[in-house]
């Protein structure tokens, strides 16, 4: 009878150890599961993390490009008012030059109408000499 529970509880041990095998294996398989589901998990986080990041990164470049664009309209708005009052300018000056000139020229006339009306004047002072010369003679 001796053999026969030796061979039993060999059995049995075989048994054990068979399912120990399998408990182990089972333990290890839901773990890697478990990392596996992890894994996936972590995943899709870093993936929504990058699509959130790259969103933003969009917005910011979308940003910067409309601020260089006002920038660049302010600048060639600038450089309009710039030329705009250069010539302003450059106008202003022409027109009080011409108004210089003008002016120079109305006096001249004056100076001239002046000595004109001098000379005339000295030729009938001369000539009504003459006349209350004669008249005197006559």
């Amino acid at each position: 009878g001796e053999l026969v529970a030796s061979m039993q509880s060999s059995e049995k041990a075989k048994t054990q150890a068979v399912q120990d095998i399998e408990s182990s294996y089972m333990e290890a398989l839901r773990s890697a599961q478990n990392k596996t589901q992890e894994v996936r998990e972590a995943e899709k986080k870093a993936s929504a993390r990058a699509d959130q990041l790259q969103s933003a990164l969009e917005g910011v470049q979308a940003e910067l490009r409309k601020t260089e664009a006002e920038r660049s309209a302010a600048q060639a708005s600038l450089e309009e008012e710039r030329k705009a009052f250069s010539k302003f300018r450059d106008d202003a000056k022409r027109s009080a030059q011409e108004l210089r000139d003008a002016v120079e020229t109305l006096e001249n006339k004056v100076r001239e109408a002046a000595q004109q009306q001098e000379s005339t004047e000295l030729v009938f002072a001369e000539e009504r000499r003459e006349l209350e010369r004669e008249r005197g003679n006559g």
